[in-house]
């Protein structure tokens, strides 16, 4: 209940719900017309529970300086709307909590993606963790 409260200070319905474990209708039909809403309304990240899905915008979107990455540092994954900068933030914390290395699972159809995706999860990464001597692993499924 606290995420779905979290989620819905940040969010408005007309950008449909950004974390798909708190629909209504859990159906095909419904998990495509959240995402085709998201879409639409640039909202290109959408989870699944601690699951980060990304759909491609087709188009250059303003969502990865700077001040995004300082929007989502040392917040928990459902204070802001979905982000790729909350999950590696996430990776981050508890690869440090633990103490022990960490993996983002990375897949999709095509190479260039995967790749543009990890590489701007890691340049966050890397902002945060240039002190550490802990290893964060991108295991790419195509």
């Amino acid at each position: 209940m606290l995420r779905a409260l979290r989620m819905a200070e940040q969010e408005s319905l007309e950008y449909g719900k950004g974390d798909f474990v708190l629909m209504d209708e859990i159906t095909k039909d419904a998990f495509m017309k959240n995402l085709k809403l998201r879409f639409q309304k640039e909202r290109i990240y959408t989870y699944i529970g601690e699951v980060l899905v990304s759909v491609n915008p087709y188009k250059t979107l303003s969502i990865f300086g700077n001040d995004k990455i300082q929007e989502y540092k040392m917040r928990e994954m459902y204070e802001r709307p979905p982000h790729l900068f909350a999950l590696s933030d996430a990776a981050y914390r508890t690869m440090k909590r633990r103490s022990e290395d960490t993996c983002i699972v990375i897949s999709g159809k095509l190479v260039f993606v995967n790749l543009w995706f990890s590489m701007t999860a890691y340049c966050n990464l890397t902002l945060m963790t240039s002190y550490m001597h802990r290893s964060l692993y991108f295991t790419y499924f195509l």
